[in-house]
């Protein structure tokens, strides 16, 4: 009986003990196992099929992440019959993929399953062959609302079968192909069949090489889309030509509400452009124009557009050089505006100058409940001055200045009169509310009682109140 243990131990393949304990917990249905992410830990053949029979009857994991580094074959097979098979799984994340039998066997298994909602790859190469599975998984596939190809490598003429793909889809709702080294050619030929699609309501090409003409042939296909709501274009070399491209987008797009086109090149004449676009007509409700060299002259062209835009809510423009006379332009616009929630002005050289402007505005300001100034130049001088607009503002719940540059009791009272705008003391505005709502806001701010004082302080008519009905009673 010994001899045969041993003889049975040696043909056993080597399972390292982290996996073991995974497929234990497999096993068991682990409840607190929902995610399953063997992407740094790199496993092989042998190793996958004995992971395959763990997950064989699991029905707690939902998501798998795994590297294909040492996997062929044997294991993609065997993945493939429990992703075939497994009705649990709703997300997949594939590293490492490189070889077409793989891609074959892995996207066919995926089509026979349809419960899957999401499929990623990341650092992968997919050859035309490889393209052409992943195609014709897109044209067929039931369920699958999202797509992912992240620092993966497309080889020649493959983008063509996925966008193919893309023209007669009806499911797919969210495309990211980021950091694949897309040129122009490519944005021209995803253009074509994007436009024609009525699904897609988000695409995500941050981090390629689109530049310029990429950007003109993708805008023109875009501009007659009719499901796109998200565009993210980040860090793809756009310039002036470009950003007239992205004006022509905005002013014609009547379905696209957020857009980023951060760490690009626009400057301010790109920043201009931009603006016109929102200023003749737009719909976009969040603007990512971060790290774009925008000086004063492109935040003098956006606030501009500000004056007349009534839909932006939400406005990055940190890692600029903005600086204080620009601060003061967009500054100005802002007690005018009925809709912008959120300004973000991070790293923009902004001194204690520019902080006064802000300071000078905020009681006259009505929309705005987001201010982002941090790692500028503003120390407790500026603190100070924001502090005083800040007393009679009521409205402005997220204040977001340097720690370190400002002395703490400023910090406190900067944190004090936060607090009692999140907890709603724009109630106060309404001279005629009934006094008998006020027993529900005190409750909101119960927590907190400087919050509570303060309410009870500027109300003392509804203890009054209390009082009356108790003595009657």
């Amino acid at each position: 009986m010994s001899m045969w243990l041993a003889a049975t131990s040696l043909m056993r393949p080597s399972i390292p003990d982290w996996l073991e304990d995974h497929c234990q917990r497999l096993n068991d249905n682990d409840p607190t196992l929902t995610t399953l992410e063997l992407s740094h830990q790199r496993i092989d053949d042998a190793s996958t099929k004995y992971l395959c029979e763990a997950l064989r009857g699991n029905t707690t994991v939902s998501i798998l992440i795994i590297s294909f580094f040492n996997i062929v074959d044997d294991g993609a097979f065997a993945l493939g019959q429990i992703i075939g098979s497994n009705k649990c799984i709703k997300k997949l994340q594939f590293r490492d993929l490189y070889h077409p039998r793989e891609v074959s066997t892995l996207f066919d298994a995926i089509g026979r399953n349809d419960t899957i909602q999401e499929v990623s790859l990341r650092h992968c190469r997919l050859c035309w062959q490889s393209a052409d599975a992943l195609g014709f998984l897109i044209r067929h596939h039931r369920s699958m609302e999202e797509f992912r190809l992240v620092d993966t490598l497309l080889g020649e003429n493959s983008i063509i079968p996925l966008t193919d793909a893309l023209k007669e889809n009806r499911i797919l709702k969210r495309l990211f192909i980021v950091n694949c080294d897309l040129g122009p050619v490519e944005a021209n030929i995803l253009a074509l069949k994007v436009s024609e699609n009525t699904a897609l309501h988000e695409l995500q090409l941050c981090e390629n090489n689109l530049g310029d003409d990429g950007v003109l042939n993708l805008c023109r296909g875009l501009a007659i889309n009719t499901s796109l709501v998200t565009l993210n274009l980040r860090s793809n070399n756009i310039g002036h030509k470009g950003a007239l491209a992205i004006e022509t987008l905005i002013e014609r797009q009547k379905t696209m509400r957020v857009l980023n086109i951060a760490s690009n090149q626009l400057g301010d004449s790109g920043a201009a452009s931009i603006a016109e676009g929102l200023r003749k007509n737009s719909i976009v409700t969040s603007l990512d124009i971060s790290g774009n060299s925008i000086g004063f002259l492109g935040a003098k062209s956006l606030a501009y557009a500000l004056k007349t835009n009534q839909t932006l809510k939400e406005l990055n423009l940190s890692f600029n050089s903005i600086g204080d006379d620009g601060t003061r332009e967009l500054s100005n616009v802002l007690e005018f505006s009925q809709s912008l929630r959120s300004l973000s002005m991070r790293r923009n050289r902004i001194t204690n100058t520019g902080a006064s402007y802000f300071a000078h505005k905020l009681p006259s300001m009505r929309s705005l409940k987001e201010l982002i100034l941090t790692k500028n130049m503003i120390n407790s001088e500026g603190g100070s001055l924001l502090l005083e607009g800040l007393r009679t503002n009521m409205e402005l719940e997220y204040l977001h200045i340097e720690d370190s540059d400002l002395s703490q009791p400023v910090l406190k009272q900067l944190s004090h009169w936060i607090r009692l705008n999140q907890a709603g003391r724009r109630i106060f505005r309404d001279t005629n509310l009934y006094l008998g709502l006020w027993a529900h806001v005190l409750a909101k701010v119960n927590d907190e009682a400087e919050v509570l004082f303060h309410f009870l302080n500027e109300k003392p008519e509804f203890l009054q109140n209390r009082k009356l009905k108790s003595d009657s009673s």
